[in-house]
């Protein structure tokens, strides 16, 4: 309650929702999707006061979930084909791209219907969920030009469902 008011960034017309992605670590950088009718298209706003511009116009049908990588040097988003050309990519996957946008995009490996990509506490590793019940591990190596590894299946946390037995109770 003490700091400074909250300042709108961007304005959305109706019928138009705006989508906060992800921030830039140095502040610089505000990624955000616009989606209208059935497209999400992903949007860079350089702050303070810049104009906002198409990120190298990814347009896509489901949620773009666009995420800096910790150097600031990369952004990986999921992407389901809106528009052709893909650029020879599959319709539909978890891609980095070189930040600011070049062109280029790299296909992480992909599994199922890959989706919400996270990076690790590097810019070497990206989380990813393949399916609604799984998450991966794809290492990446950046320099001089993308590489993945194989995607490594993480084991996922026990429910009450796999241990058979009920919530347990407190103590009374």
């Amino acid at each position: 309650g003490s700091g400074p008011k909250p300042e709108r960034l961007t304005r959305a017309e109706p019928g138009v929702s705006h989508v906060p992605e992800s921030w830039s670590r140095d502040g610089r950088w505000l990624l955000y999707s616009i989606k209208k009718d059935d497209t999400f298209s992903l949007m860079m706003l350089p702050l303070p006061g810049g104009q906002p511009m198409p990120f190298d116009n990814v347009r896509s049908l489901e949620p773009i979930g666009a995420t800096f990588s910790p150097d600031d040097l990369w952004v990986a988003y999921a992407w389901t084909e809106a528009q052709a050309p893909n650029r020879g990519l599959p319709n539909r996957g978890v891609v980095i791209q070189p930040f600011p946008p070049t062109g280029a995009i790299y296909q992480v490996p992909r599994e199922y219907r890959d989706f919400h990509p996270a990076w690790g506490a590097t810019s070497s590793e990206l989380f990813y969920i393949p399916t609604a019940t799984r998450l991966s591990l794809v290492s990446v190596e950046t320099n001089p030009t993308p590489r993945f590894g194989k995607p490594v299946n993480l084991p996922r946390p026990a429910t009450r469902r796999d241990r058979g037995d009920r919530c347990p109770r407190s103590p009374s």
